[in-house]
């Protein structure tokens, strides 16, 4: 599992690079926002790049997810890449869905009023998702629903775009 993140880092001074953008922290600060790569098998940044605050998460993203799979131990042959909603863009899934064996897992946010006309048990396999991907057997014993029911409303939330089977997971 590959996880990509970035983060804020606020400055104090004027630093080279550290421009005001989003900080949740300290509102209007000038910072810089990285982006960081870690291997999950081997619990190490493999990579980071320091980029200065006023970058949104995916910029350049694509690039850098490029140079971090360069960077893997050749022993990797299948991946699994993990992201929350910033990441979600088509260059970022382009990358991944050009190399062999590698998913990808990436966070979207619902919007309130998809939600709106959900039944309750679409509602509660929703919420599980948005924790995390499961499969179906684990959906089934954390919603109490039976697998047949399960598949139903599965079926309809995927017509809907409201969830995606990937590799064997819901997402």
């Amino acid at each position: 599992v590959l996880d990509l993140d970035s983060t804020v880092r606020t400055v104090f001074g004027r630093q080279e690079g550290a421009e005001k953008g989003f900080n949740e922290v300290k509102k209007g600060a000038r910072s810089y926002h990285p982006l960081l790569a870690f291997l999950n098998s081997t619990r190490e940044c493999l990579l980071s790049w320091l980029r200065p605050g006023n970058s949104y998460t995916s910029n350049n993203a694509a690039g850098f997810l490029e140079q971090a799979f360069v960077m893997l131990p050749g022993t990797i042959n299948e991946l699994l890449v993990r992201a929350d909603t910033g990441f979600f863009s088509e260059s970022i899934i382009e990358v991944i869905e050009g190399r062999k064996n590698f998913q990808y897992l990436i966070k979207v946010k619902l919007k309130n009023q998809r939600l709106k006309n959900l039944g309750k048990e679409e509602k509660i396999v929703v919420e599980l998702l948005e924790v995390e991907a499961m499969t179906i057997d684990e959906i089934a014993k954390k919603a109490k629903l039976k697998p047949n029911i399960l598949m139903g409303i599965i079926s309809g939330l995927e017509l809907k775009g409201i969830v995606k089977n990937v590799g064997g997971k819901l997402i």
